[in-house]
């Protein structure tokens, strides 16, 4: 048997899962007992979440974390520290606001007045600044009448420090004075945090968090302690005074006016090396528009801060680590497309990340919503709405492509999860949210989070919640799961048949003819045709050979734009001199000469991409079927899991055929079959999912697991229960409820509606044919573990609600009784679950038996 299966079988699986742990001042006393919480949970490490801890790297903090690491080694846990006093990364522990105050982050702002010539002899004020401000360039452009748009070539001004008045003649026509001042004057919360352009501003970073705690653990590095975690670093780009209209954190970035952009001299000196003239002179192109530099510039000014951002900080701080025995991880923000931009992220996802030892996101707030990817959905988020594009199809596969692009990473892939959507988050819907991001290639797992007190309101669900949490069972065995199946699944070889090339250098040169990477990523996933997203830099050094490139990707598709660097043009003759086809989705960029047949609309894509034998036809019909094919040896195996709103049957055709293993690893229920030419017979509840294993056993081991049950005669069943209440946290006796009673909603209108606990529900079945039975709730809400006979059959924490009580049925009465546990959400009504559906508590609907 493949030793990762017979591993799995065994329960003898490494640990992927690191949540984050909130340590508070005072709490001290109470560390053993949640290290021990954590791990009863399934989780062998732990992220110690530093945010709320006042006395960070001072003496309380020391005497804290030498109590959390003493208590991990006791488990054999690893802990991982977030390498900030206050989120996100870049404070530094305040260390700044004692240090030369040139290492803080400067941004460039501009002011402008428009002239009109001919004129001689004119003259115009320099625009009010601060004493620490700094004029960085003065200059003259002609406009074109065309909006605000600029033309020709800049005219510098002689302006002097001390300087009043800048005087000049104005030639014939609308002439714009821009003014470009180099400025401290960022975010009032953020005035002393870190320049990431700068190495040594970095570096005070590592002075202030990395190097204090070495100085004390270093006895624990690269054993119990793991490494540092970078939550959400970015340029923190803001926007300024009465100039343009703010679009919002998410979107600002080079061609909008009134945002100020980062900026240390070394950018210029960067933009010089990518043959730029005196670059300070055509920096006003950075906010507006010129008929024949916009491109060029913008192009040289985002190469240059996010090359300065990967060289000066994700790299220092990867190699600090790696240099101390431990690892570098943690992620940017990402949010609807914020991580090609300045606003609140490092303008480039890959670059941004690249020092690390894991690719990193989070999905949190209600970024996504089991079903909804096709639609914009409500969210707690900035502008209060997400775009299901983005978050279905681009953000999971940009941490796997990163993960196996980067060899620091080796294939490791991370996503912070489960964090601020409420109490009403149950099992259920993080069962999905995992099976979501493993079929995405995500890996490895930061649930968000441990806390050392209950209440409280901050980003709940609070796993265990102080012993009030009615979830903490189905959240331990959605732990474990986790576990089986990352350990199932990394190292594996998951197939993308192609790539998609990563739109960032499309946007800067020109956002309005851009088309976002998600946009050829839905047709493509819809269709089930996986693929990886590809920066430039990395296309520039893939091998390209014999129709392949990089890790055996059989094509390139280039989301539609008309403008990309001039290396692209390189980057497309290689690929298609190694027999690789490029697709240009909709229309091509300037700089390549291509025949018309390379152009394929967008809506054609994915019928292209298979007509030409590039991609597999599984033969799905719901497009929300999502379908990931992984390789280890001889073994092939399917991740398939149920994305819809609803039940679906599918007759797969797969690549493959032969004997195999149908695993459910939440459940740990397996079943054999076989096909001849790869059609495959599937029925899955929506969110369900499951492992179908080819080539990892052998014939009398695969004859050793069950056959799959079929042709089972179904029967509903009439019958009344006894049902009992007991509020998690609050009691510890069941009290009775309801005698004698049909299905309902416990917190229903006609119900406790503020109950939040356990419902043991009591009643007597009649079973005659006992040579194979199953027993199926058709809702619950959420999780229910049965019992039949005394028998514990187990829990369920998601659809289908079904066990084979084969075991433990006799023909005659047979005695069941059902535990189910809803949410706290009824009872802390918070804030976050506002966003969510409450399902009904309880047991509800149809009550089946499935008999041979």
């Amino acid at each position: 048997m493949e030793p990762i299966l017979k591993s799995i079988l065994e329960n003898k699986t490494e640990n992927y899962l690191l949540p984050f742990f909130w340590q508070h001042d005072g709490h001290d006393a109470e560390i053993p007992a949640r290290v021990q919480k954590i791990y009863e949970s399934g989780c062998r490490a732990f992220c110690v979440e530093s945010r709320p801890y006042e006395h960070f790297c001072e003496d309380a903090w020391w005497k804290t974390m030498d109590i959390i690491l003493a208590e991990a080694e006791k488990r054999g846990m690893r802990v991982w520290i977030l390498d900030d006093k206050h989120f996100p990364t870049g404070y530094a522990n305040s260390i700044l606001e004692h240090e030369d105050l040139n290492l803080r982050r400067k941004f460039l702002r501009e002011s402008h007045v428009d002239v009109m010539g001919p004129m001689a002899e004119a003259s115009v004020l320099v625009p009010m600044h601060m004493p620490e401000e700094k004029l960085v360039s003065a200059v003259l452009f002609r406009r074109t009448g065309k909006d605000e748009e600029l033309t020709g070539e800049p005219i510098e001004l002689d302006v002097q420090p001390e300087d009043k008045f800048v005087y000049f003649s104005v030639p014939e026509g609308l002439y714009r004075v821009f003014f470009v001042f180099e400025t401290f004057s960022g975010e009032e919360n953020k005035k002393y945090y870190i320049d990431m352009l700068s190495k040594e501003s970095v570096h005070k970073l590592i002075e202030a968090v990395y190097e204090p705690h070495y100085d004390h653990y270093a006895k624990y590095f690269g054993n119990t302690l793991a490494g540092f975690f970078s939550d959400e670093p970015g340029f923190d780009a803001p926007h300024f005074g009465m100039t343009g209209y703010d679009t919002g954190i998410y979107n600002r970035s080079v061609g909008q006016p009134g945002v100020m952009l980062p900026w240390r001299d070394a950018a210029a000196v960067h933009m010089a090396k990518d043959g730029i003239d005196e670059p300070t002179l055509y920096l006003p192109i950075l906010w507006y528009a010129h008929d024949e530099l916009t491109a060029e510039i913008r192009l040289a000014y985002m190469d240059a801060v996010t090359l300065l951002w990967k060289k000066n900080f994700s790299y220092p701080l990867g190699d600090w680590c790696r240099a101390h025995g431990v690892q570098y991880i943690g992620h940017l923000i990402e949010d609807m497309n914020a991580h090609a931009r300045l606003g609140c992220s490092a303008g480039h996802y890959f670059r941004g990340l690249d020092g690390q030892d894991m690719s990193g996101i989070d999905i949190v707030l209600h970024q996504v919503m089991p079903g909804m990817a096709d639609y914009k959905t409500a969210a707690l988020v900035s502008g209060g709405m997400v775009d299901g594009e983005f978050f279905h199809y681009v953000l999971g596969q940009l941490a796997a492509s990163h993960a196996r692009q980067n060899p620091n990473m080796n294939g490791r892939a991370m996503c912070e999860v489960f964090g601020a959507y409420g109490w009403a988050e149950g099992a259920n819907v993080m069962k999905w949210l995992m099976d979501f991001l493993l079929v995405r290639g995500v890996n490895h797992f930061v649930p968000h989070a441990f806390d050392d007190f209950f209440p409280n309101r901050d980003c709940p669900p609070h796993f265990g919640a102080d012993g009030n949490d009615p979830q903490f069972a189905g959240f331990t065995q959605l732990m474990h799961y986790v576990n089986r199946a990352a350990h199932y699944l990394y190292g594996a070889e998951m197939e993308a048949s192609g790539a998609i090339l990563y739109h960032a250098e499309a946007e800067w040169m020109d956002k309005s003819s851009a088309m976002l990477t998600q946009k050829p990523a839905k047709a493509c996933y819809d269709a089930q045709i996986f693929y990886d997203i590809v920066p430039l830099d990395y296309l520039e050094t893939a091998e390209k050979n014999n129709g392949r490139f990089g890790r055996g990707y059989k094509y390139l598709v280039v989301p539609a734009c008309r403008k990309l660097p001039e290396r692209f043009a390189k980057i497309c003759e290689a690929l298609k001199n190694a027999g690789v086809p490029v697709f240009f989705v909709d229309y091509a960029p300037d700089c390549v000469n291509i025949s018309e047949n390379e152009i394929v609309p967008l809506q054609k894509l994915a019928a292209h991409i298979k007509e030409s034998g590039l991609a597999h036809e599984y033969n799905a019909k719901e497009h929300l079927l999502r379908i990931a094919k992984f390789t280890r040896g001889e073994a092939t195996s399917f991740f398939v899991f149920n994305e819809a709103p609803n039940a679906v049957q599918e007759t797969l055709s797969l690549p493959v055929s032969g004997k195999y293993i149908a695993a459910d690893l939440l459940n740990g229920v397996y079943a054999r079959g076989e096909t001849a030419d790869g059609t495959v017979e599937l029925a899955l509840e929506a969110g369900q999912s499951v492992i179908l294993i080819f080539g990892s056993a052998t014939e009398d081991e695969w004859a050793g697991f069950p056959e799959k049950s079929e042709g089972l005669h179904m029967a509903e069943i009439e019958t009344l229960w006894d049902i009992d209440l007991r509020e998690t946290g609050k009691e510890t006796e069941f009290k009775p409820f309801r005698k004698n009673s049909k299905l309902f909603n416990i917190t229903g209108k006609n119900g406790e509606t503020e109950f939040s606990g356990e419902m043991r529900y009591k009643t007597k079945l009649n079973i005659s044919d006992t040579a194979h039975v199953e027993l199926e709730f058709e809702n619950v809400g959420v999780t229910a573990q049965l019992f039949v006979n005394g028998k514990d059959m187990g829990q369920r924490i998601c659809r289908p609600y079904r066990w084979d009580i084969t075991e433990a049925v006799k023909a005659g009465e047979n005695g069941v009784e059902v535990f189910v546990c809803n949410t706290l959400a009824q009872r802390m009504q918070d804030f976050f679950s506002t966003y969510m559906t409450l399902p009904a508590s309880g047991i509800t609907g149809k009550v089946r038996l499935f008999v041979q």
